[in-house]
């Protein structure tokens, strides 16, 4: 997936992020988070999916705001840059679908050490991100070391042994795919790369930190751009300011930097850092190196 997606993809994230954690519940004391859940057929899920494998569950990994369920590859259905070890991503919280009225716990471990699963996911890479996170698009448990097939709880019936990994791939391949493209442009310097790679390139003062990171390592700050080197027509707050989502540890409240990013979409006003090398304390004679 391309940084441009990635970076739209984790800007909706943490949108979605706050429209769903105004909507919750109390449950065993503990805050606990709806999402919004669109029902989907087996044959979508598959369609809307990048990656297929069978994997076997090793561990589950328990953070604060969500977990990653590690898988061990042993079987590419079908998808691109896969390493031999993946983790798929689930919030904490309640995942509802509207549609049939039907609830589940998202972070429910379904999955029993040592046994196979076929895991139809969407792949998610960023550079708020230690490594590709893996989602699935649907409620589905596809327990291949015991051919039982679940998707909303309701048993599903589908081809075993060698044939339903034929019968996903059947179903992926009678539509047609985007095909991502890697990027492997090398570049004299990191600065080169944050000129070639960022949409706006601005003197940017950072005002306050507004929220931290908890599924990813990025930090969102209110900030200030003063002028843009690269790039034009900012969508503002009305005291000028903007959203800005960067790698934590990377700026400090009142300083000024030059910084390379991008906006998740064009009617937005947060703003992502574009690579990880796309933020430098401010000197005029670097900003003027800087053609927009």
């Amino acid at each position: 997936m391309g940084k441009k997606t990635s970076s739209c993809i984790l800007g909706i994230l943490i949108v979605f992020l706050m429209v769903a954690c105004s909507n919750n519940v109390e449950k065993n004391n503990d805050r606990e988070v709806e999402f919004s859940k669109q029902l989907l057929t087996f044959e979508d899920s598959v369609l809307r999916s990048d990656t297929a494998i069978v994997g076997k569950y090793i561990e589950t990994i328990i953070y604060e705001d969500y977990v990653e369920h590690k898988f061990e590859v042993k079987d590419l259905i079908y998808g691109e840059n896969i390493n031999e070890e993946i983790y798929l991503y689930s919030n904490i919280g309640i995942g509802h679908v509207e549609e049939n009225g039907y609830s589940y716990q998202l972070d429910e471990n379904k999955y029993e050490k040592g046994k196979e699963y076929i895991l139809i996911m969407e792949s998610v890479d960023s550079i708020f991100y230690d490594h590709t996170r893996y989602i699935l698009n649907a409620e589905l448990l596809l327990n291949e070391t015991d051919k039982e097939y679940y998707m909303y709880s309701k048993y599903i019936d589908l081809p075993t042994g060698e044939a339903i990994k034929d019968y996903i791939l059947e179903i992926y391949n009678s539509a047609s795919h985007h095909s991502v493209k890697v990027d492997d442009t090398v570049y004299e310097s990191d600065f080169d790369e944050m000129i070639a790679e960022s949409d706006y390139i601005g003197k940017v003062t950072v005002l306050e930190l507004v929220s931290e990171g908890r599924v990813h390592n990025g930090n969102t700050y209110r900030c200030n751009v003063e002028k843009l080197a690269k790039g034009r027509d900012l969508n503002r707050y009305d005291d000028g300011s903007i959203l800005m989502v960067i790698l934590k540890n990377s700026v400090n409240v009142g300083d000024t930097y030059i910084i390379g990013f991008d906006q998740v979409d064009d009617n937005s006003l947060i703003y992502t850092q574009a690579v990880k090398t796309s933020v430098y304390d401010y000197q005029d004679k670097l900003m003027n190196t800087i053609n927009g």
